[in-house]
């Protein structure tokens, strides 16, 4: 088995792609944005969760490999889901709030389009029209949503990629039925499983990065706002609130929301600690 298994729509999508970036380049304003977007991406306080991220996803697959749990077909979907992964980093405080609901709503996403959409493909010829349409019809919906008068534009984008959606459920629906005992295997199975297994894998690490970015703002605060003129008392809160919240997210972003108030009249140690357990106390009353 080509352990990338593209298929038709893979091959159109990464051409498309590619014309796009060869159309998009020789223009100066898209340069420019790509630039200032790589000088964003390159802050340390961005790049090592990504790395974290791609490091902690290549021990799963390794873990999973050694129980023989993943082999190399999976390679391609494996790649696909990496990029769920990194959308589910960029919205880690949405998704660290909610794991239930960000975890039914990704599984949903997984189910309809990343399994069942993408199992079977139209030729070259259907795939080139679809890949530019569903572009288009998505740009549309996002660009038309900004403004209000636009809105009937977005309306009409979504009724049609709704409707795009449906005849592709049709079209795997009956290749299903025609071709089941090709559809029912172990790999497509694996194929299935795996998003739903890696992401619930993710999970313990997206709200890790969560509780990682609420210290980080926390101890901005206390150090350049709240306790600025006190350094020593700062350090000493950060190490205090460490002991008392440990990996509480909940908890963290309580001091975080009633700090300004707590700390405005802090001067000694003993202030500060009764100040925190105050904020305890009235959590948990």
């Amino acid at each position: 088995m080509n352990f990338l298994d593209f298929n038709n729509r893979d091959f159109v999508s990464l051409v498309f792609i590619v014309l796009v970036l060869l159309w998009a380049m020789p223009k100066k304003e898209f340069r420019a944005s790509l630039f200032s977007l790589f000088e964003v991406a390159l802050q340390p306080k961005i790049d090592l969760p990504v790395i974290l991220m791609l490091t902690y996803n290549l021990l799963i697959v390794l873990i999973f490999s050694h129980f023989q749990l993943w082999d190399i077909s999976l390679l391609k979907d494996t790649i696909y889901w990496l990029g769920a992964a990194f959308i589910m980093l960029l919205n880690f405080e949405k998704v660290s709030e909610d794991f239930k609901k960000q975890f039914i709503e990704s599984i949903k996403w997984v189910v309809v389009l990343e399994f069942l959409v993408g199992l079977y493909a139209f030729s070259v010829w259907g795939e080139i029209i679809l890949i530019p349409a569903m572009f288009l019809l998505s740009a549309f919906s996002i660009i038309a949503g900004a403004k209000k008068e636009t809105l009937p534009v977005k309306r009409f984008s979504d009724r049609i990629i709704g409707l795009i959606g449906l005849y592709l459920l049709f079209f795997v629906s009956w290749n299903i039925s025609h071709n089941f005992q090709s559809f029912w295997t172990l790999h497509n199975l694996e194929v299935f499983l795996l998003p739903i297994v890696f992401t619930l894998c993710c999970l313990p690490f997206i709200y890790l990065i969560a509780v990682w970015a609420a210290y980080d703002s926390l101890s901005i605060f206390l150090s350049q706002i709240w306790l600025r003129d006190k350094p020593e008392l700062a350090s000493f809160a950060k190490r205090k609130i460490f002991s008392i919240c440990w990996f509480s997210l909940r908890k963290i972003k309580r001091i975080s929301k009633r700090g300004a108030f707590a700390f405005i009249d802090v001067k000694t140690k003993s202030d500060l600690s009764n100040k925190l357990l105050k904020l305890m106390r009235a959590e948990n009353g």
